[in-house]
């Protein structure tokens, strides 16, 4: 299967521009894309918010957190029944506090994800939202022509809503992250860790960690995740 490519650091750059200065539709689509973008989620996933997603401030980095309540790797009957955590580091790779601006252009717009209520509901023409939550097959439709419009999407790229888990995962791995940090960033864990993640009370701070090298790395120029091999680190 081909499967899609991840999104490209500028790509990404121009979602927080778009999710921090635009509150129309296109802000708030671009906004729920980097949601999704740094807290390594599918579509669907994202979808399922038992609340209005919240930041957590900080003096360098802040946290834009999320509990869902329905998620892929829900499979038995013990794990479904537990909120998935999710957090994304603030700001991202433009160094804009686009998790701000979003929560706050969602508000303007009437929208407050819930049980029941999607995260990212489908836009009425003319203005409004609908209660219908947005296909992955639409969103990958305006993916594609919000960056083809700003020049950004290369003619070989394929993109599509799977991209957003890809294009973290990807740069962790290129950037040489463990495998245990790896897995527990896409929410998988090895079960001889199990026990070690119960008592730990947040299994997600390793990976915050170490988003955070990444993100600071590729905003001062010494790693570059979308060239080849041997041009990725410099200095």
């Amino acid at each position: 299967p081909r499967k899609k490519g991840p999104l490209t650091v500028e790509q990404v750059a121009y979602l927080e521009m778009l999710a921090s200065t635009r509150q129309d539709h296109v802000g708030i689509f671009a906004g729920y894309m980097c949601f999704l973008i740094f807290g390594r989620l599918r579509w669907s996933d994202g979808q399922y918010c038992k609340e209005e997603p919240w930041v957590d401030e900080g003096p360098e980095f802040s946290y834009l957190e999320a509990r869902l309540y329905h998620h892929k790797t829900a499979g038995r009957t013990k794990v479904s029944r537990r909120l998935l955590p999710v957090a994304c580091p603030v700001p991202g790779v433009s160094r804009n506090q686009w998790a701000v601006d979003w929560l706050y252009h969602r508000e303007l717009q009437g929208l407050c994800a819930g049980v029941g209520k999607p995260t990212m509901p489908s836009p009425i023409h003319g203005g409004g939202w609908s209660s219908l939550p947005l296909s992955s097959s639409d969103a990958a439709m305006w993916l594609r022509e919000v960056l083809s419009d700003s020049g950004l999407l290369q003619p070989a790229q394929c993109i599509g809503t799977h991209s957003a888990k890809a294009t973290t995962l990807s740069w962790m791995c290129k950037a040489h992250a463990p495998g245990d940090i790896q897995r527990l960033a896409g929410y998988h864990v090895d079960p001889a860790s199990k026990s070690a993640l119960e008592y730990s009370r947040d299994s997600q701070a390793p990976v915050l960690h170490f988003m955070e090298g990444v993100i600071l790395a590729i905003f001062s120029g010494l790693f570059m995740p979308d060239s080849t091999r041997a041009g990725r680190w410099v200095g």
